[in-house]
């Protein structure tokens, strides 16, 4: 990866990023079936489907949220902020593309075309409002680490070769152990 950065998503119940993906991936099925629609602006629909950004997201974004969301659950957790690393240019586009994705949905519903025969149900909100806030969160720390970049500091403080590092142990020990003494 060229300019990776690593994304915190925002916390939600495993069970909403879970409900997104299920819910995503009957979307993509619903657009495979137009994929001929192309004369109106639906058919714009089938190409978020395509290429770079729309196959990260389905392979790589998606699974992702699953997965975490999944191992939360079996955990017992009642939140999960899923953790993303990728290209910063990539998941910029991804950001993008979702919105763009939720704009075609929205033509479908608001023209009342989405219906049983489509197999095409409403996210929800919980789905809707999770999808705007990782959005929002892609945008915000890929923009960061972008802005950071270009003023050329570095995500990491530097360190020069043979720089001391110190790291602090709790132990059941007194404080006078480094020393040498005891109480």
């Amino acid at each position: 990866m060229r300019d990776a950065v690593q994304v915190k998503l925002p916390e939600a119940p495993p069970e909403a990023y879970q409900a997104w993906v299920s819910w995503w991936r009957n979307v993509e099925r619903v657009m495979q079936r137009l994929e001929l629609m192309a004369s109106t602006s639906r058919g714009r629909g089938p190409k978020l489907l395509h290429g770079a950004v729309p196959g990260y997201l389905s392979r790589v974004f998606l699974e992702e949220l699953r997965r975490q969301a999944g191992h939360a659950q079996r955990c017992g957790n009642e939140t999960v902020g899923p953790v993303l690393r990728g290209d910063a240019r990539l998941l910029l586009d991804a950001a993008y593309v979702l919105e763009e994705q939720a704009r075609w949905m929205d033509a479908w519903l608001e023209d009342g075309v989405v219906s049983a025969r489509l197999g095409l149900t409403l996210p929800g909100w919980r789905v809707e409002l999770l999808r705007g806030r990782v959005v929002d969160s892609l945008r915000h720390h890929v923009g960061r680490h972008i802005d950071r970049q270009a003023r050329g500091d570095s995500a990491r403080p530097s360190r020069r070769r043979g720089e001391l590092i110190l790291t602090l142990m709790e132990t059941e020990e007194s404080d006078h152990a480094l020393t040498g003494r005891s109480t």
